[in-house]
């Protein structure tokens, strides 16, 4: 490896990006070049300033100071014709693109890393990319001047940036706050529809809580002091064909379902999900009232909801009622105090419903057609050909209506790790198909219509990395390596996301992949929860890292998010134009580069904020 070669590389040596094979080489090289080691050292003296982003008026103050004339003028005279210099680089075409094929290891010999002397390039490797020299190397002499003025520059800049940092330190501590922390009355009255638009919905206090978008109004309660919402409540994903939005939530007091229209109007209250006379403090800590919680799920359509109940004590069923709180009913047959039914799943043109019943012989997989057949059982074991404990992760549909499929995902009972992926063709023979290798493991999976043809897996293969498996079984693409612990694809399903990080770890690298440029590192020291957020357009994405919380695009770029603070729930408007932050401070509305902010809620206790949309 020659200098021009681990000069490219040295930026993601620093931020330690480059594959095992291709870091020993560089490596290899800094053991025996004293010059590339210097501009390593001046790298990393550079790379731990704080990243900073002056304003038009320091800008102009400090390419206009006299220590930046003075600077300037040195180096005018340094580089003046006929003087020679020793660069310490050696020759090389600085004009052409440095491929860099990595091969991560034998599961990923198509993995491609670009280097490139473009402005992408130069913006990835946080604008440490290294000028090209032309003229023939003469020694190794490390070339002492230019490093001096290269530091001389770093340290008028600081300075100047550190001494404006510290007036307006000074000037802001002598003028008085003009925010003012947002009160709020927790007893106080549902004070009728609301105005349209969108809106960030959360809980706290045992109420439901509604903020505009945008203006200085402050948040409204949804729901009355004489209920108390439980976790799991579910606002539909589409505005339905009445023109009305609704979200469905179930009241711990008095174990009652109720549908909500997203505007503060019409509460319905739908029926009891829960026996009568129970107690019902201890009921929602059994097995089958955790199921109940967690069994609210919209149509696609939004006409349609279903829900889990215990009515009468004979044991759970799965039910479905109208968006207007009308004709309730059980669709899953005959109750039994043995079986728990779980995770229904709605057909992507709502002509069917999936789910889970699980007993002591183990979890099977459901289907309800509606229209007025039967409830029939499509496998007996989550894992058809494993073991028969394994329980369902999660159930899905997959976007074909012509050739309707449902596929999931099997787990060790009281485990973590999914141990199969598994689809079931409707209409079509065979109809199981097994996704995975036997003995595979995956430590992170999620799942998405909108990927592949008819719908993808993104998996965190244990001892592979991530991989993308399409549900209908025609491909599995290996997508980069590592020990994964979330994913998540984009909203179009084209891009994905991923943390990188040990076992049992809380933190660990954000990266990105997407078509274009493959696999690119955003951050470090991410936390796993809350889950970083894509945007609606899947080109910027909201996380936490080292108690901030930030905004960064699909390439990287990232930048915090002013006064956020470490948030406990992230969430984009539908349109992109806002983001939705709770954290210790309370609840947050802002522009994505933290700009307008408007502090809606000053409570603490925040873990979720779900958009709607009041038309």
């Amino acid at each position: 490896m020659n200098c021009d070669r681990a000069g490219d590389l040295l930026g993601a040596y620093l931020r330690d990006e480059l594959m095992p094979s291709t870091r020993a080489e560089v490596q290899e090289h800094l053991n025996h070049c004293a010059s590339c080691r210097a501009d390593l050292d001046l790298d990393r003296l550079v790379f731990e300033l704080p990243r900073v982003e002056p304003s038009a008026a320091l800008h102009d103050r400090i390419f206009s100071s006299p220590e930046f004339q003075e600077i300037a003028r040195a180096v005018s005279l340094y580089n003046q014709p006929g003087v020679a210099h020793s660069n310490g680089r050696s020759s090389g075409n600085g004009d052409a693109p440095v491929g860099d094929s990595i091969s991560a290891n034998g599961n990923f010999p198509h993995l491609t890393i670009l280097r490139t002397s473009s402005p992408l390039a130069r913006e990835r490797t946080n604008g440490h990319q290294r000028p090209v020299v032309t003229a023939q190397r003469k020694s190794q002499r490390i070339d002492w001047q230019r490093m001096a003025i290269r530091m001389a520059v770093a340290a008028a800049v600081l300075v100047l940036v550190l001494g404006s940092a510290l007036a307006a330190k000074n000037a802001l501590q002598k003028q008085p706050t003009a925010a003012t922390i947002p009160t709020y009355d927790p007893a106080g009255p549902v004070p009728g529809p609301l105005a349209a638009g969108n809106r960030a919905v959360y809980f706290h206090d045992g109420r439901l809580w509604s903020a505009p978008e945008n203006g200085p109004q402050i948040r409204s309660p949804l729901t009355d002091t004489s209920v108390t919402v439980a976790p799991g409540w579910a606002v539909a994903p589409a505005v339905g064909p009445n023109g009305t939005h609704h979200l469905a939530y179930i009241d711990l007091k008095t174990g009652t379902l109720h549908i909500i229209q997203t505007d503060d109007r019409n509460d319905q209250a739908v029926g009891s999900v829960a026996p009568k006379g129970t107690n019902l403090a201890a009921f929602w800590q059994s097995a089958e009232g955790q199921a109940v919680l967690a069994g609210l799920v919209w149509a696609p359509d939004a006409r349609q909801l279903a829900f889990i109940a215990d009515r009468d004590g004979a044991g759970a069923t799965v039910w479905v009622v109208n968006a207007d709180g009308s004709a309730a009913r059980s669709i899953s047959g005959p109750a039994s105090a043995d079986v728990l039914p779980s995770l229904p799943a709605w057909a992507p043109d709502g002509s069917n419903l999936a789910y889970v019943l699980t007993g002591k012989g183990g979890a099977s997989i459901w289907d309800v057609a509606f229209d007025g057949s039967p409830a029939q059982m499509l496998e007996s074991q989550a894992s058809p050909e494993g073991a028969a404990n394994d329980v369902v992760g999660g159930l899905f549909w997959t976007s074909d209506t012509l050739n309707p499929m449902i596929t999931w995902s099997a787990k060790q009972a009281g485990g973590n790790l999914i141990d199969g992926l598994w689809s079931y063709r409707l209409s079509e023979t065979p109809h199981l198909a097994r996704l995975t290798p036997n003995g595979a493991l995956f430590s992170a999976v999620d799942y998405s219509q909108q990927a592949g043809d008819v719908g993808s897996w993104l998996v965190g293969q244990v001892g592979i990395g991530l991989r993308s498996v399409h549900a209908d079984g025609s491909a599995v693409n290996g997508l980069a390596p590592g020990h994964v612990a979330a994913v998540q694809w984009s909203p179009d399903g084209s891009s994905a996301l991923y943390i990188v990080a040990e076992a049992g770890s809380m933190t660990g690298a954000l990266w990105t992949w997407t078509p274009l440029l493959g696999q690119r590192q955003i951050a470090t020291n991410v936390a796993l929860a809350p889950a970083p957020a894509w945007s609606p357009d899947g080109q910027y994405v909201l996380y936490v890292a080292n108690g901030h919380s930030w905004v960064a695009g699909a390439a990287g770029n990232s930048q915090p998010l002013s006064g956020a603070g470490a948030a406990t729930a992230l969430s984009w408007s539908p349109d992109g134009l806002r983001v939705a932050l709770a954290s210790a401070r309370g609840v947050t509305i802002s522009n994505p580069d933290g700009g307008k902010p408007d502090q809606v809620d000053n409570v603490g206790s925040v873990d979720a904020v779900i958009w709607t949309a009041v038309p």
